[in-house]
C-alpha cells in the first residue's frame, strides 16, 4: 500500500560521525589513535507526514541508562560461568535473515538477543589490534554491544555457526530495552569476520542512544525543520573546504 511509503523532507547527520579509523604514528613508532570508526553513527529523518498505526518507542535518557545498563551487565555477570545469554533487548530490522542470504527481507523481523557489557566488548573487538578500530576504551560511552542467544549452523556442509543477530540491512534499526520497552541503540555495524553477522563470539555493535539524547531533543523540540536539507558532518564539511583552498591556490593569474 502507498500509505505504507514516506517521503523523507531532510536529513541531519550527526557533526561528529566519523566513517572510518585514524591514528598518527610518531617518529618512534608509537601510535596515537585519533579517531575510531562508526563513532557518532546516529543521523535523523524529517518525513513529510506523520507515521501512523506504530507504537513509539521512547528514547532512554542518560538517567534511564544507567539504571538499565547496570541490570543488563548484572544479567550478564549473573549468567558468566554458565555461559547462558539472558534474552535482555531486541532488535528489529528489514535486513537479510542470515548471514548468506543476498536480499533483505520483505517482512519486518525481530529477535531478542542478549546484551555484552562494554568492556567485555572492548576486550572482543580490540585486544591485540595495534590501536582501537571500532571502540576507543573499556569504558566507552557512545556505543552498546550485544551477542546472539541461540546458534545454528551456517551450511550444511560447514561446521561454522552463527546465532540471532542484526544482520545486512538492518543497520539504522532500533534496540529496545526489553523490560522497559525504551529504545536504547541503533543498529550500527558488526564483525568482518565469517559469518558476517551473527558471530557467537565477536559481537555486534550499537550507537547508544543516551549518549545522543540531547542533541536528538534539540532537532525535534524545535519549531522548524533546518535551513538544509541535508545536514552533513563536519569530517565532509572539512574535506570540501580543503578541497577549495587547495582549487583556490592551483589557479594560474594569468588565465
Amino acid at each position: 500500500s502507498i500509505d505504507n511509503y514516506y517521503t523523507v523532507s531532510h536529513v541531519v547527520v550527526h557533526p561528529n560521525y566519523t566513517r572510518i579509523s585514524k591514528a598518527d604514528v610518531d617518529s618512534k613508532g608509537n601510535v596515537k589513535p585519533i579517531q575510531t570508526a562508526l563513532d557518532n553513527d546516529i543521523a535523523l529523518l524529517y518525513l513529510t507526514r506523520p507515521v501512523t498505526g506504530v507504537n513509539v518507542a521512547d528514547l532512554a535518557t542518560k538517567e534511564d541508562m544507567i539504571s538499565i545498563e547496570a541490570r543488563l551487565a548484572a544479567d550478564w555477570n549473573d549468567n558468566y560461568d554458565t555461559n547462558q545469554r539472558t534474552e535482555n533487548v531486541q532488535v528489529y530490522g528489514w535486513g537479510t535473515t542470515t548471514p548468506m542470504a543476498s536480499e533483505a527481507s520483505p517482512l519486518l523481523q525481530t529477535t531478542q538477543i542478549g546484551f555484552l557489557p562494554i568492556d567485555k566488548c572492548y576486550e572482543r573487538l580490540e585486544i591485540g589490534n595495534s590501536y582501537p578500530g571500532l571502540i576507543n576504551s573499556r569504558t566507552n560511552a557512545t556505543k552498546i554491544c550485544t551477542v546472539p542467544t541461540f546458534n545454528r549452523i551456517l551450511e550444511p556442509s560447514s561446521s561454522t555457526q552463527y546465532g540471532n543477530s542484526a544482520c545486512k540491512g538492518d543497520s539504522g534499526g532500533p534496540l529496545l530495552d526489553i523490560a522497559t520497552g525504551k529504545q536504547i541503540g541503533v543498529v550500527s555495524g558488526g564483525p568482518l569476520v565469517l559469518p558476517t553477522c551473527g558471530s557467537l563470539t565477536i559481537p555486534s555493535f550499537y550507537t547508544k542512544v543516551s549518549n545522543y539524547y540531547d542533541w536528538v531533543q534539540s532537532y525535534i523540540t524545535a519549531d522548524t525543520p533546518p535551513n538544509r536539507y541535508i545536514t552533513e558532518p563536519n569530517f565532509i564539511i572539512n574535506a570540501r573546504e580543503e578541497a577549495g583552498k587547495e582549487c583556490h591556490d592551483g589557479i594560474a593569474t594569468n588565465n
